[in-house]
């Protein structure tokens, strides 16, 4: 029994070191490609853990005789079998348990990326890359659909360096929705992305008070303020009429 005892631990111990290489780096791996190719190319998070599991089996591949000879050098107690007694259906089981029993041990340990990695970043991500491309369409079909020679699209944000939507200033909380992220389509065809305070403009007004704003002559209306109801995208002098629609 002692012996037995002794071959399962002897298999274990490297299988654990397999098991902790193996979980990291295929949680490492994987968690990087669907944070990148995830979302330049759209692919889902089960492809990226199965390309993240090549990696991970090559490193086992080429880190195997690694761990090998760390263990060799353990100096753990041998069990003394013959040949014969190693063909014994209970010495197969132990040596087949021993395996099993480390390399669970290994993939549970390796699991401790996931203590650090921002597990809901990849879909985030993802959720502003499709946001994105719907922005960029809006902004397309506005100008086809009113025949406008310029349109703006402004989302509500918090923070000066936020692009999404706020979900707390949808809920009218206390301070939340401070800024509006806009996004406007330069003359070489290029997205582009400015912030404005909420605090002046026709734009500002629209926005607090949640009503459509039709100007015909922008630039002699009180409130209108170029740097926040234009931002730059065309010049002061060729404004006419302005139309402020909250969506």
């Amino acid at each position: 029994r002692r012996d037995l005892n002794l071959l399962m631990f002897n298999q274990s111990i490297p299988f654990v070191g397999f098991g902790i290489m193996d979980n990291a780096i295929l949680i490492l791996a994987g968690d990087a490609i669907d944070t990148s190719l995830g979302v330049t190319l759209g692919i889902s998070t089960l492809c990226a853990a199965a390309i993240g599991n090549i990696i991970s089996d090559l490193a086992g591949v080429g880190l195997g005789t690694v761990i090998e000879d760390f263990c060799s050098k353990l100096n753990i107690p041998q069990p003394n079998l013959s040949q014969a007694q190693r063909q014994l259906r209970s010495v197969r089981f132990a040596n087949q348990f021993g395996c099993a029993l480390g390399i669970t041990i290994g993939c549970i340990i390796g699991m401790f990326p996931l203590l650090f990695i921002d597990t809901g970043k990849a879909d985030k991500l993802k959720e502003e890359a499709h946001l994105e491309t719907i922005f960029s369409d809006m902004l397309t079909e506005a100008v086809e659909l009113i025949g406008a020679q310029h349109t703006c699209l402004y989302t509500v944000v918090d923070n000066e360096k936020d692009s999404m939507p706020s979900p707390s200033a949808t809920r009218n909380k206390e301070g939340a929705g401070k800024y509006l992220h806009g996004r406007y389509i330069s003359p070489s065809g290029d997205v582009m992305h400015c912030t404005v305070p909420v605090d002046r403009g026709i734009l500002s007004r629209a926005v607090k008070k949640a009503k459509c704003i039709n100007v015909k002559d922008a630039k002699s209306h009180p409130d209108f303020h170029y740097e926040s109801d234009l931002l730059g995208p065309m010049p002061q002098e060729k404004v006419n009429s302005m139309l402020f629609v909250p969506v």
